[in-house]
Parts: C-alpha cells; sequence; structure tokens
C-alpha cells in the first residue's frame, strides 16, 4: 500500500483530489496524504459506518474537502 501511495504520488505531482472507491477505513487515502498533503477526498463505500471512520480519521490527516457517497459500483445482472 505504501509503494502504490508512493508511485501515485511521484506521478501525479500536482494532485488535489483523489478518489477512494471501496474505502474501507480510508487506509490508503491516510497513506497518500503522507505522501500528498492536504488534498480533497471523494469517499465511496457500501458501509455508511465505515464511511463516518474514514472520514473521522481522515479529517485529522487533511486540511481538504472530504466527501462521502454510500453505494455500490457493481454492474447488476440483467
Amino acid at each position: 500500500m505504501a509503494l502504490v501511495a508512493r508511485a501515485a504520488a511521484a506521478t501525479t505531482t500536482h494532485a488535489r483530489h483523489v478518489l477512494d472507491v471501496g474505502c474501507g477505513a480510508g487506509n490508503y487515502s491516510l497513506k497518500l496524504l503522507e505522501q500528498v498533503p492536504n488534498l480533497d477526498i471523494t469517499l465511496i463505500d457500501l458501509s455508511q459506518p465505515m464511511l463516518e471512520r474514514a472520514k473521522k480519521r481522515l479529517r485529522q490527516a487533511t486540511a481538504g474537502d472530504i466527501t462521502m457517497i454510500q453505494a455500490t459500483l457493481e454492474k447488476s445482472a440483467a
């Protein structure tokens, strides 16, 4: 996870926003914020309690905006 965060930071040096799909408790976003501080973050997860937990953890690590979206991105079988 740390390696991916370092690679993302190195290849997107002017990033200001991150989309964390399936964010869980926000671990990836936290790692990324160590490399690129104060990003705006959009969190997507199916679980509202996990979104709340991630937001609480990330609020301490960024001055950027945090947007939460409770949803799944699964494709339905039609």
